[in-house]
């Protein structure tokens, strides 16, 4: 049975909801405590390396001969050297983001602001599948309209009523946004160059931000800045997080990969973006209804804009859903 990309893009959009909820508490815990967000980071990538290098591990001894090839591919080394860039920006993009959901009203707000990469990758990917599949981009005009919903959405999500604050906030999920667009194009061209395998492609990224984070948490420890132990309800928040993450990142990739061949990762990836209505809904909810995890101001309020953006973000994932190529 083969299963179509969007299926994967639902699973991601599902499990990327949870794990950006679930992160607002713990950014907020280290945010109040003084501790460098860098921790934090460190403990999800090193985590989410072990668990790749695992599931890895399990693929070789089933089947040799698909790292067999990989090895002998003629572009190995391009695909190594863009992998350590793609890793760079994303131990950038994920700094900016964390710094950026600790410092929001609303999760979903930061998150709606790195989500307009959905635009700059839906060009990306128009303007590279004749180049590197010799066909043009399937279109399917509801489609269209459902990619062009989703924004217009967001853009109602970032009712200004909902942004009340620091502006600094926005400035860091601009950045992020845009680290997270290129790691996503970069991630596009080592596909089409012959690494397909979304476990192996999350194993190498992490692996380059652990070392990137690693190092910065090593010179903030000599500079004798805050070292406190996690309580035991962040660590399961982290568990849970990072589990959540995994799911997310690699049914992701699966779905950029299936959908590569006839232009639709740009389709991909929005409905993976609109994860961020899910996002907001979620975090409002939770932090009325466990305010001990999510404190009002941190889960931010309901607004009519807010909920006429959501409809229009969840309407132009589900013409996406069914009006492109499976």
């Amino acid at each position: 049975m083969n299963v179509p990309w969007q299926i994967f893009s639902l699973i991601a959009f599902v499990a990327m909801s949870v794990f950006v909820v679930l992160s607002k508490p713990i950014l907020v815990y280290f945010r109040d405590k003084e501790i460098p967000v860098n921790r934090y980071l460190l403990i999800v990538f090193a985590w989410l390396s072990l668990g790749c290098a695992i599931i890895v591990g399990i693929q070789f001894v089933q089947n040799p001969s698909q790292f067999n090839q990989l090895f002998v591919n003629p572009n190995i080394g391009w695909i190594i050297l863009l992998m350590i860039v793609a890793g760079v920006f994303s131990a950038i993009g994920n700094y900016l983001d964390s710094m950026a959901k600790a410092n929001c009203p609303n999760v979903g707000l930061a998150e709606s602001i790195k989500d307009a990469n959905t635009l700059i990758i839906l060009a990306f990917s128009f303007l590279t599948t004749p180049l590197f599949y010799g066909h043009k981009m399937v279109i399917f005009w509801p489609a269209i309209v459902g990619i062009l919903l989703i924004p217009v959405g967001l853009g109602f999500l970032m009712n200004k009523s909902q942004g009340e604050g620091k502006s600094v906030w926005r400035i860091q999920a601009i950045s992020a946004m845009l680290c997270f667009a290129g790691m996503i194009m970069i991630i596009q061209v080592v596909q089409y160059l012959g690494l397909t395998n979304p476990f192996i492609i999350l194993l190498a990224i992490s692996l380059v931000v652990v070392s990137v984070y690693y190092r910065r948490t090593r010179a903030e420890e000599n500079q004798e800045k805050v070292k406190e132990a996690l309580p035991l309800y962040v660590w399961l928040m982290l568990v849970l997080a990072v589990s959540a993450s995994l799911v997310a990142n690699v049914s992701h990739y699966q779905a950029l990969n299936m959908a590569k061949t006839f232009g639709a990762g740009g389709f991909a990836q929005a409905i993976f973006n609109s994860q961020t209505a899910l996002s907001f809904i979620l975090s409002i909810a939770i932090s009325r209804l466990f305010p001990r995890f999510i404190s009002k101001e941190d889960g931010g309020s309901f607004t009519w804009n807010g909920a006429f953006g959501i409809t229009l973000v969840l309407a132009g994932m589900v013409l996406i859903i069914f009006f492109t190529q499976k």
